[in-house]
């Protein structure tokens, strides 16, 4: 057993030699290093409508997190996005303790489209559409004070959430999810929730550079058997994943990506009845827990500009295909409703007959001249929902 551990432990060091030589020789002799910042950076400012500096971004501050995958790392400078994350890597106030009984506390889960429904906007002064709405204009039950804090980061996807709520599920009083962007955001080569899928979808709108390193790491955790299971390994490699890209190129890396994380399909098997299968079980955890816990729970499934939508002029300029979100995603929705339709409820078609310019991409809202329309119609549509089932009052106009 000894030399097991003896084994390890020479082993574990030589990665962080071999890393910090890397490290140097990358920094002193390759001019054209990208640290993992940088191609965070590269298509996250922006996306997100942060305009704030380079260094104080979405991308900027993303960190490791060993069952999360990522979080954010707070950064304290004047005007910084992630200036009010709290001490779990969550965007918002620090969770209570425990559930106190005085404040009606709301979980906003979810990926980046829940994520900007509660993030503070510098250009308007204030926190976002659901979050202001609700802790501004509403009551909880028996005329509690509505406090809703933050669980969606962007790019997180089932299990994410669920994860993240069953880490802190005794400290809230509801829990709101809003995604099926992400989970469905897939390719019929990939398990929706598997850890690389996870971090690819990340990397789609980023860099190559950076979804070769991440897969060169998943690589190396299925044949280590998780014998070391360490997301500071992945982040190294994140690091360096320009020079790896350097090594692999493109072409191979995305051949051996689908070689190794291909899902295994049963020729009987619907592909959209496992997808259905594989996304249901995290929703019927999400309700069952909630209910276990005497919790109020909704989950609505977000819109997305390939389906249910006449595009606007500016929209028809958005180039972005994905089959299984534009066929797939309406079916299995539809499916989940039909079947259990409490405290489920699909967005998808509430810009049907809407005219007007929503969206900036495939599934986030355009910011025109601080006015984001397609926020307001959504939190329209989820306040109407939710407010009798939750017993939510909203406060009469002074």
């Amino acid at each position: 057993m000894k030399k097991v551990i003896m084994i390890m432990i020479s082993f574990s060091i030589l990665i962080m030699v071999t890393l910090l030589f890397t490290e140097l020789y990358l920094r002193v002799y390759n001019n054209n290093y990208s640290s993992a910042e940088e191609l965070f950076n590269k298509k996250a400012k922006g996306l997100f409508g942060d305009k704030t500096s380079y260094r104080c971004n979405w991308g900027s501050t993303l960190y490791p997190h060993p069952y999360l995958g990522i979080i954010h790392k707070r950064d304290n400078r004047e005007n910084c996005l992630t200036s009010r994350v709290n001490s779990e890597g969550m965007y918002g106030p620090e969770y209570p303790s425990i559930d106190d009984n005085k404040t009606f506390n709301i979980l906003i889960s979810g990926g980046s489209v829940a994520y900007n429904l509660i993030k503070w906007r510098y250009d308007v002064g204030r926190y976002g559409e659901i979050k202001h709405r609700l802790e501004t204009n509403y009551l909880g039950p028996n005329g509690k004070k509505i406090r809703v804090f933050g669980g969606a980061i962007g790019s997180w996807k089932q299990p994410q959430q669920l994860i993240n709520y069953i880490t802190h599920q005794d400290k809230f009083d509801a829990i709101l999810s809003i995604e099926g962007g992400n989970e469905l955001n897939t390719s019929e080569d990939l398990k929706f929730d598997s850890p690389f899928s996870i971090v690819y979808q990340v990397g789609d709108y980023r860099d190559l550079n950076l979804r070769t390193s991440v897969a060169i790491y998943e690589a190396l955790s299925s044949l280590r058997e998780k014998l070391i299971n360490s997301y500071l390994l992945s982040w190294a490699l994140l690091r360096y994943s320009s020079y790896l890209n350097e090594l692999f190129g493109d072409n191979m890396t995305k051949s051996y990506i689908v070689k190794v994380f291909q899902r295994k399909i049963d020729e009987k098997t619907d592909y959209k009845d496992e997808l259905y299968s594989e996304y249901e079980k995290y929703i019927d955890t999400f309700r069952t827990l909630t209910k276990l816990n005497k919790q109020k729970f909704a989950l609505f499934f977000q819109p997305t500009i390939l389906r249910f939508k006449v595009r606007h002029t500016e929209e028809k300029k958005i180039n972005f295909r994905n089959d299984v979100l534009k066929d797939v995603y309406p079916e299995i929705v539809d499916k989940m409703i039909s079947i259990n339709s409490k405290n489920i409820y699909s967005l998808l078609k509430i810009f049907e007959n809407n005219l007007s310019h929503i969206y900036n991409d495939y599934i986030h809202f355009k910011n025109i001249d601080g006015k984001i329309l397609g926020h307001k119609i959504i939190v329209d549509e989820i306040l109407k929902k939710i407010r009798q089932d939750w017993k939510i009052k909203r406060l009469e106009k002074l």
